[in-house]
């Protein structure tokens, strides 16, 4: 379909395209004060035809960045980028023969009609502009951005910011107009686009398409465009739809970075619908799924050249069930809010550009990342300190009405610490009130034999969980990625682990059970990549095993099967060591791991006890 529909957009309107575009191309519209102001909108200009879709805006933006170099050599003559343009050389990463090349590949793709066409504005004279076809009509749908080149001109610019825009609906996918873009152009250089018939994941199984969608961009300040969408409060896809109330979309692009800082982007009162068939071959919408509010949000300090700040998501009000119609289903799950927010700080913005390309297309598509791309997440690691906070509220998993599983709440924070090439990763794991209830215990033990030997009864339990990585070394591993050959990325690897000994921290452990509870902390250290056994210590307290063993007693007349169990517990309980404190029900385990002795309880060899009562 993907081939399909970008066949039809270099079907488009030639002469349309090139009139649109002459304007951009003319050493007026090219001029600029210095040498290296000329050159950094080649740049610009070059990073543009990287990402376009279609040889025909490519073929028009590369001769921008020729005329653009050519500009730079004959009224700079004497400037160190003239002489280095004249000479052939690179500059940096970027080549004039390269884009020579690219423009002869993209020259080479187009077709017989289009290439005629492109090739008088080469020459020089400007191509008469051809009616622009009505909304429906001629070669539809077309990609985006060469549909947005067309109907924008002059103001091509502008299609930055629009299809970065529409990034934060459909990430790196395809997106396909169904109708020529209608523009309008307002006082102070504001500029509306609206787009028809809007096909997000063109070509992809999960492409979704929008009725409308209507974006305003303002100047804002000589580098900012202040953004406003609107769209319609329908998206349907393959099988189904969602429906919502009045979605909305704000945000402050930055036309040096070229990239969205700031933006919120919110909708209310979700309704998803799958498309059923019942027996007489009819189709039916059955909802599916209901959510109260949904707020994506991002907020980066743009001002410096290094990223901060913060981005989210507050998710409130879930219902879900795996199969329709949600009022009657059987299973449901229920969430009463959850809420993500991510604090970024001393990344530089083309590493956080990538990173965001590559979790766009890694969650889009299931692909993994290239090696260039884990590269670049190793070079973000190797600037940032940066921070992750997961809160899920009111958590719950019904069947046939009853409460199956549930959780209060649950937090989850993760953050790195980089200083100088090695530093901290820190995980907390906190949970209050989760866990099966006895319904969903007898229910798991009558779908997997292995679970039979667990108690019955309800298990609301209170976790916490902190885990610290200690001298993880961020520039060694990022020197490995950059290897050539997988042997050599895992020696360097290995070696820079080696070097910087890092330790895996168990700084807290506490779990919390109606019959008993557990605590306790501990490393493990010498870890290496090359499989050796590592170094562990730590030490835990238990207390309730009593309990927990009179409980299992109290149930093995009618559970047979907790036999096997009891006496797992008994040596548990004999491997055991009191506490200082006489009266208490806890016991005190040091447990260590060496390659020399094995693994120890309280100094005594697992290996000597017999296999029995392992």
């Amino acid at each position: 379909m993907t081939s399909r529909l970008a066949a039809a957009a270099r079907r488009g309107a030639a002469a349309t395209l090139v009139a649109a575009c002459v304007a951009a191309t003319t050493p007026a519209a090219l001029a600029a004060d210095s040498a290296e102001a000329l050159f950094k909108q080649a740049l610009a200009i070059n990073q543009d035809a990287l990402e376009v879709e279609g040889p025909e805006a490519r073929v028009l933006m590369l001769r921008d960045v020729d005329a653009l170099l050519d500009l730079i050599v004959t009224r700079h003559p004497d400037s160190r980028l003239a002489r280095m343009l004249a000479e052939g050389k690179a500059i940096g990463p970027f080549s004039r023969a390269d884009v020579q090349a690219r423009l002869a590949d993209a020259e080479a793709a187009l077709s017989p009609a289009m290439r005629e066409a492109l090739g008088a504005v080469a020459a020089g004279p400007a191509a008469q502009p051809a009616p622009t076809p009505e909304a429906g009509a001629g070669n539809w749908p077309q990609p985006l951005q060469a549909a947005l080149l067309q109907a924008l001109g002059a103001d091509h610019a502008m299609d930055r910011p629009i299809t970065e825009l529409l990034r934060i609906f459909s990430g790196d996918t395809p997106v396909h107009v169904g109708a020529p873009p209608q523009v309008e152009r307002g006082t102070g250089g504001r500029v509306t686009v609206t787009l028809d018939a809007v096909i997000l994941g063109a070509g992809t199984d999960g492409a979704a398409e929008v009725d409308f969608i209507r974006i305003a961009l303002t100047p804002e300040g000589d580098r900012h465009l202040a953004a406003v969408v609107t769209m319609a409060p329908g998206v349907r896809f393959d099988g189904g739809m969602i429906v919502m109330d009045a979605p909305r979309v704000e945000g402050l692009f930055n036309t040096d970075l070229k990239v969205y800082s700031r933006y919120v982007a919110e909708a209310k009162n979700l309704r998803a619908f799958e498309t059923v068939t019942d027996a007489g071959g009819a189709a039916h919408p059955v909802e599916v799924m209901r959510l109260d509010s949904v707020e994506v949000t991002q907020d980066l300090d743009d001002s410096q050249p290094t990223v901060s700040g913060t981005g989210g998501f507050i998710v409130q009000g879930l219902v879900a069930v795996p199969e329709g119609p949600i009022d009657g289903a059987a299973e449901r799950f229920a969430l009463d809010r959850a809420a993500l927010t991510m604090n970024l700080d001393g990344l530089d913005w083309n590493s956080y550009m990538v990173l965001s390309d590559m979790a766009a297309m890694t969650g889009l598509t299931g692909e993994e990342p290239s090696d260039d791309a884990v590269a670049a997440l190793f070079a973000a690691m190797d600037w940032a300190s940066a921070g992750v906070d997961l809160s899920l509220e009111g958590a719950a998993v019904s069947s046939h009405g009853t409460l199956i599983a549930r959780g209060d709440a649950l937090s989850l924070t993760l953050s790195a610490d980089n200083d100088g090439g090695t530093g901290d990763m820190l995980l907390s794991l906190t949970g209050r009130g989760i866990g099966p209830t006895e319904a969903g215990w007898l229910m798991a033990r009558a779908e997997e034999d292995s679970l039979s030997a667990l108690p019955v009864g309800a298990v609301p339990t209170d976790a916490h969980l902190t885990l610290r990585l200690r001298s993880v070394p961020y520039g060694g591993l990022l020197q490995a990625a950059q290897q050539e050959t997988a042997g050599t990325r895992r020696r360097a690897a290995e070696q820079a682990v080696a070097e910087a000994a890092p330790e895996v921290v168990l700084e807290a452990l506490r779990l919390d059970a109606p019959e008993a509870r557990l605590t306790g902390s501990g490393t493990v250290t010498d870890i290496s990549l090359a499989g050796l056994p590592p170094t562990a210590s730590g030490t835990f307290e238990l207390a309730g095993l009593d309990m927990l063993i009179r409980h299992f007693k109290e149930l093995a007349p009618a559970r047979p099967d907790l036999e096997e169990l009891l006496p797992v517990l008994v040596v548990l309980k004999g491997l055991g060591r009191a506490p200082g404190t006489p009266g208490t029900d806890t016991l005190v385990y040091d447990l260590s791991f060496s390659p020399q002795t094995g693994p120890t309880v309280n100094d005594v060899p697992l290996g000597a006890l017999g296999a029995g009562n392992r």
